[in-house]
């Protein structure tokens, strides 16, 4: 059994145990259960998937961060980890729409840089909305895309 904590700047949004996590990391996604090596990996934005010893798994949306395992306990710290749940479509869209628009309008280099991260983080969005769509609700995007 795996002890999971998923953390981000502004609380901890998951905690329990779990028979196995699936996590998108820079090398690929990651399988995760009981036993398995000490690892540090850098997040990059995508579906976690926390698959509990009873009931149904839980699908956040990452926007980066990064992965610890030791000793059977998984914990992610991410820079912003919404629950499927939570995730809305159009609201998600409408912040890519702004993410595009500061890019084509980026002054620096920094600015486009911000967008292309924010474009990214929504697609992951949309995408892990999409696949466990629960119609009409809300999503909590993090200040920078509203």
């Amino acid at each position: 059994m795996l002890t999971v904590e998923i953390i981000t700047p502004d609380r901890p949004t998951y905690s329990g145990q779990a028979r196995r996590v699936s996590v998108p990391t820079e090398q690929g996604i990651l399988g995760i259960g009981s036993g398995h090596i000490p690892l540090l990996a850098t997040l990059k934005p995508g579906e976690v998937v926390v698959t509990p010893a009873s009931g149904q798994p839980e699908y956040l949306a990452v926007a980066g961060g990064f992965l610890e395992v030791l000793d059977n306990t998984v914990r992610i710290l991410a820079d912003t980890a919404l629950h499927a749940k939570d995730l809305h479509e159009a609201e998600i869209k409408q912040a890519i729409e702004r993410a595009e628009a500061a890019k084509l309008s980026a002054a620096s280099r920094q600015e486009f840089d911000v967008a292309v991260e924010q474009i990214e983080q929504n697609l992951a969005r949309l995408k892990v909305a999409r696949k466990h769509s629960h119609g009409g609700r809300r999503s909590t995007l993090d200040e920078n895309n509203q």
